[in-house]
């Protein structure tokens, strides 16, 4: 989804995922108003907004790589993940430099990351 889209819509959309929730939720004899009110959902977005950026951009770049090069891991240490997202960051398209661009905009847009000069 363009961030056009996402801009116009995103509370909509956001509004429309909490409403399914609920629904799911009250299949299940669970009140949503208790567990996870509107208020909370959007203050929790905000809480951990660090974790949510770090696996939208891990996500976007993985999901829009269209190499045909098969990513080989080698174990599960720091420096291999690091090692294999600087090889795919080297392969990123336009389309995908545009949505990291985009997701890092938005974050700051609805303030969830401060780019303030805090001098």
């Amino acid at each position: 989804m363009d961030k056009t889209t996402r801009d116009k819509h995103r509370d909509y959309l956001l509004r429309c995922y909490h409403d399914n929730l609920s629904k799911t939720l009250d299949q299940f004899g669970l009140c949503q108003e208790h567990l996870l009110p509107f208020s909370v959902l959007e203050n929790q977005l905000h809480k951990y907004s660090t974790f949510f950026i770090i696996i939208s951009l891990l996500n976007i770049v993985h999901s829009l790589d269209d190499s045909e090069v098969e990513e080989k891991y080698i174990g599960d240490k720091l420096e291999n993940i690091i090692q294999s997202v600087r090889k795919i960051q080297l392969r990123m398209n336009a389309v995908c430099r545009q949505r990291v661009f985009d997701v890092i905009e938005d974050f700051v847009e609805r303030g969830y990351m401060d780019m303030s000069d805090s001098n």
